[in-house]
């Protein structure tokens, strides 16, 4: 059974949070804070011992309860994460904005960012953003040999794209200047071949370039899969 989370009482509040109970007395004309407590019968106790104290002058009861008060538990004090690390992420100094602190921390890729302390403090949030790229990229890695801004699995194939029309990879036609172009992309970089009046020249081309960008680096690649 899950614990009764209503006190019946005036001044004695379930605080959610805290997992504990409130404790605000009424006297002369104000709400006094007496703390939080685990036991409801130790703020039932408390709150009859101020009720009673408020029964005296103002001052006498204004001198109690700042003794009081000195006895109850300090509220968390800042803490400094400079220099720890979370996963990721350094921090290297913090900033408060609107009664919420941000920790502007550096992360191994390189960039700085500034995230909210609870972020860094409950593992939400580890780096910039890179290890999620990195997750995506090993995911494309094992599953389509995705290597440096290169698929391997295209490189491999001889499968033509929908769009192409002349038959040969890399080689379009230009009805503007009826010659046939030869191209190729490698690591993200496209590179002119050349134009050509017929597709045979085009083709030849396109396939020494392959075996210049191509066979170099599907065999690095085979070579790296046997050492892993």
């Amino acid at each position: 059974m899950g614990r009764n989370t209503s006190s019946g009482i005036k001044g004695i509040y379930w605080d959610k949070k805290a997992k504990k109970w409130r404790l605000w007395v009424n006297l002369y004309k104000k709400k006094w804070y007496m703390g939080t407590y685990s036991d409801i019968e130790k703020a039932k106790e408390l709150k009859l011992l101020a009720e009673e104290k408020g029964k005296i002058s103002f001052e006498q009861w204004s001198d109690w309860y700042s003794i009081f008060k000195s006895t109850l538990p300090k509220p968390n004090v800042f803490e400094d994460l400079t220099g720890q690390k979370f996963g990721r992420l350094l921090a290297l100094r913090y900033e408060v904005i609107k009664g919420k602190t941000y920790w502007y921390c550096k992360c191994d890729c390189g960039k700085e960012i500034k995230v909210a302390k609870s972020a860094i403090k409950n593992g939400s949030q580890v780096s910039c953003g890179c290890h999620k790229r990195d997750y995506v990229t090993s995911i494309f890695s094992d599953r389509f040999g995705y290597v440096d801004g290169t698929c391997v699995t295209h490189l491999k194939t001889e499968k033509l794209r929908k769009s192409n029309s002349s038959g040969v990879k890399g080689v379009t036609f230009h009805s503007k200047n009826k010659k046939w172009m030869a191209q190729i992309t490698f690591k993200r970089k496209n590179y002119y071949l050349g134009s050509f009046d017929n597709i045979e020249d085009a083709a030849v081309a396109r396939k020494e370039a392959e075996e210049r960008l191509f066979v170099p680096f599907l065999q690095w690649y085979e070579e790296q899969k046997k050492l892993n």
